[in-house]
């Protein structure tokens, strides 16, 4: 290790500086450097520079005392946002200081609104991803809450404050549906929760609420005296608003046992029974609503400063280096507090999300196909966030596989197997479920798509880009499900055709179950395919082959998937229908309905799936046109990158064999892509827009079930806007335009622009 006159040599030679020699003696010699103004600095940029121009590439890398290690920590101090010590700590920070100041008073109620509002927007600042001890924790009544003996405006709500931070923060880490970019879990302090019981917190909450609200009805009508009427309701809004949201997540999620699971995990709690409250919860988020306007609409009454809010530094409570030395060596020294005018507005609408829970879950988890669809369009709207995806999943699934704490997942997996094809081992005339065997194999069969699912519920409870990375895995799961489904099948068929019992009317030569995971699979593959253009991760010049095979081979098989699923349920509903004496009429006439209401599903669907592959028709003939007029560059830096970049795209869905089976050669001569090149652009264009105008006329003439209209009117947009381009291409008008494609309208097909 080189001494400190080494270094200095070195360091003189290269920058010509003695400003660095004082620096390097102080902090050797451990004596504290006086006080220097901050005139006296030496500004080195320039002679840094101009020394680095005689450094080979890598020198500083790969020198004996220098290495990765240094140069990193070196780019580091020449940041202020990233170094530690290039800003002074001053050393008299905290709750302390403030109250021998006296900093903290509750005579001037704007300033006491300001400060509950800068928490709230701390709050935002960290369910977006912020540090605790950069957000929350560089409030110090948070930090020393347990010193606030008097109960007050900021001592109760400090201590709210905590709880809801220590219950937020537990809830996220054991829903398991957020990564290191959405939330920090990271806690500085956590045994601040634990400073006063919660039941305590409430009642104080609720009586100063009431104490705020009984002054301002005595408060005179002079003019003065509104504004400090209207300051005091304001104040109350905000204490009911942390009150009820915190309240609404004890009623929604089992909370409680997973915060003592998470003390004693040694000793975890025998799991219990919870099931989410919803009518309570319903009723404190809707007055945690109205309290959230409230603030909304008066977060302008309390104090400002003179420029716009950034750290909060202006208020008293607030010391945004409160936790400097808490920090990671590399993590940024400041964060950027969202301010008041957008952080009152995000939690208006996160309660509003929230709300939507106790609404609307209880009518769609009638089965794990709807369950599904529901998480993922939660997952994906506009104000969902790491917190609500997480009170979603908790809610679901309380404690174990219970749905809302109430039914096994794998009875509704059951029941769904039954509404969607009838198969013949669910009927009890066939006795098959009697033979050893076939019960076993059942039994496991069950259990691993019970896992599935559960998987996927967690999966779309994900950001979207990491819904896709996990929505291989899931993939895997349906294909080896698919595969031991076919076994069964196949046993079934075996035992019915060795038996003497009578067998079912349509056993001989179905694959029932096998055709229901190998239509869940296909939809999670439409699911992986749509995420990948959504995100834009599949590059213009890959239109062809990626278009064809979503619409030839994915949709293709899926519609016959549902035709075949169709004939089995409808069998096995005429087969019902015809064993049925009149006494079981009305015992079986709901079993009779859901498997109908499939039937109509089935059909839209396919409906649907058809008006899909005239679009991905569309897509692949125009990409291929755009190609061979140019507008479409596709890189070949060798002989067969086309074909290497298709072999790539195919292997998440490798399993699924020999469907999806793929290889160059079998795209080139399914899809006829010599034979369209060597027809010309014209014909291709021509051959798009036709192809695109069918689509329009089934979506503006066709009969489109409820479920699909809002998705339809999308798709008829594409196709108006695609069809103007195509046309403008064809015509020649517009030779020297580009194209461009946006997902606006739809995450799977693009609006062409012209540029």
């Amino acid at each position: 290790m080189a001494s400190d006159d080494e270094v200095v040599k070195e360091v003189e030679k290269r920058l010509g500086t003695l400003a660095i020699r004082e620096e390097i003696g102080a902090s050797s010699s451990g004596t504290s450097r006086p006080e220097r103004s901050r005139e006296k600095w030496v500004d080195i940029t320039d002679e840094f520079f101009e020394s680095c121009q005689g450094l080979e590439l890598g020198e500083l890398a790969i020198a004996p005392n220098f290495s990765m290690f240094e140069a990193m920590s070196a780019i580091e101090l020449m940041d202020p946002k990233m170094d530690v010590g290039l800003v002074r700590t001053r050393p008299d920070l905290g709750f302390a200081k403030c109250r021998r100041e006296g900093a903290l008073s509750l005579n001037y109620l704007p300033e006491t609104l300001a400060t509950l509002d800068a928490t709230l927007s701390a709050l935002v600042t960290w369910l977006e991803g912020g540090s605790l001890a950069q957000t929350l924790y560089t409030n110090v009544l948070l930090v020393n809450a347990n010193l606030v003996n008097k109960v007050d405006i900021l001592g109760t709500f400090g201590h709210a404050m905590n709880q809801l931070i220590y219950y937020i923060n537990n809830i996220i880490t054991t829903a398991s549906v957020s990564e290191e970019e959405d939330f920090n879990v990271t806690n500085p302090y956590p045994c601040i929760p634990f400073q006063k019981d919660y039941k305590v917190i409430r009642i104080e909450l609720e009586a100063i609420e009431a104490s705020l609200e009984s002054e301002a009805k005595m408060t005179n009508c002079a003019d003065d005296d509104a504004a400090e009427r209207l300051v005091m309701g304001s104040i109350a809004a905000r204490l009911a608003f942390v009150r009820t949201l915190t309240q609404a997540i004890i009623n929604l999620t089992p909370i409680h046992t997973i915060i003592l699971d998470n003390i004693d995990k040694a000793n975890p709690t025998p799991v219990a029974t919870f099931r989410p409250n919803l009518r309570h919860t319903t009723e404190d988020l809707q007055t945690c609503l109205k309290n959230a306007v409230v603030m909304a609409d008066t977060w302008h009454l309390g104090s400002r400063s003179e420029r716009d809010d950034e750290d909060f530094a202006w208020l008293p409570a607030f010391e945004p280096d409160l936790n400097r030395r808490k920090l990671p060596a590399t993590f940024p020294r400041k964060a950027e507090m969202i301010p008041r005018k957008r952080a009152i507005p995000y939690l208006v609408e996160m309660v509003q999300m929230l709300l939507r829970l106790p609404m609307e879950v209880p009518d769609a988890v009638s089965e794990p196909g709807s369950m599904i669809a529901y998480v993922r369009e939660y997952s994906e709207a506009k104000f969902s966030t790491a917190f609500t995806r997480s009170v979603l999943q908790l809610m679901l699934f309380p404690l174990d596989d219970h749905v809302l704490g109430k039914r096994a997942l794998s009875d509704l997996c059951v029941d769904s197997l039954k509404n969607a094809l009838a198969p013949p081992l669910l009927d009890t005339d066939t006795g098959l479920l009697g033979d050893p065997g076939i019960k076993n194999m059942w039994s496991l069969m069950v259990s691993n798509m019970t896992k599935a699912f559960l998987l996927i519920s967690q999966v779309f409870g994900s950001n979207l880009p990491r819904q896709r990375e996990k929505l291989v895995h899931s993939i895997s799961d349906f294909c080896i499900l698919e595969m031991d489904a076919d076994d069964l099948d196949k046993q079934c068929l075996r035992f019915c055709s060795g038996s003497s019992a009578p067998l079912n009317y349509n056993m001989q030569g179905g694959l029932h179950l096998g055709t229901f995971f190998i239509s869940e699979t296909l939809r999670l593959m439409r699911l992986y395919l749509e995420s990948s253009f959504q995100q834009e991760l599949i590059a213009p010049y890959e239109y062809t082959y990626m278009y064809w095979f979503y619409g030839d081979i994915v949709m293709k098989w899926l519609c016959s998937g549902n035709d075949r699923a169709y004939s089995y349920l409808a069998n096995g509903l005429s087969s019902t229908g015809s064993k049925k004496g009149k006494t079981s009429v009305t015992k079986v006439s709901n079993k009779d309905s859901r498997k109908k209401t499939k039937l109509r599903e089935y059909k839209a669907e396919n409906a649907f799936l058809m008006i899909e592959m005239a679009i991905c028709d569309g897509m692949f003939r125009a990409a291929l046109a755009l190609q061979l007029m140019g507008k479409i560059i596709v890189p070949m830096w060798e002989a067969n990158s086309e074909e290497l970049r298709f072999a790539h795209r195919m292997v998440p869905f490798k399993q699924l064999q020999p469907l999806c089976d793929l290889n160059y050669a079998r795209y080139r001569r399914d899809s006829r892509l010599d034979s369209l090149v060597s027809g010309g652009h014209s014909q291709l264009l021509s051959d798009a827009v036709e192809a695109f105008d069918m689509a329009r006329i089934q979506l503006e003439q066709g009969q489109l079930s409820d479920r699909y209209v809002a998705k339809g009117n999308s798709l008829l947009k594409v196709c108006k806007n695609n069809i103007v381009v195509l046309r403008l291409f064809s015509s020649g008008r517009m030779p020297n335009s580009r194209i461009h494609f946006e997902f606006t309208e739809s995450p799977a097909y693009p609006m062409m622009r012209l540029q």
